[in-house]
């Protein structure tokens, strides 16, 4: 994408994926995953401030860093209601 060539799709490709076995293995692939999102994100955020990057990349950049900032902050409101409504139903 850097040097302005598209990237090819592959229609028939395969992918395997085998979920974890227990609540903590999940618990440690999916703390995996999300260190691995911020550091795909730290890396590539300087894209969209170039003058010169390629406006796919930073179309890319942009849209992974908003949909994951915003998924994040989907689960911390949906937590915050959980507690509130459970004190409500305590109280």
């Amino acid at each position: 994408m850097q040097q302005n060539k598209l990237i090819a799709l592959a229609q028939n490709s395969e992918a395997f994926q085998q979920e974890p076995e227990t609540i903590q293995a999940y618990y440690y692939q999916r703390k995996r995953w999300a260190k691995g999102n911020y550091e795909v994100i730290l890396d590539n955020i300087h894209h969209v401030f170039k003058r010169k990057s390629n406006w796919r990349i930073k179309l890319e950049v942009l849209y992974y860093t908003s949909t994951f900032f915003w998924f994040n902050f989907a689960i911390i409101i949906s937590n915050f209601l959980f507690i509130v409504n459970l004190f409500a139903m305590i109280i």
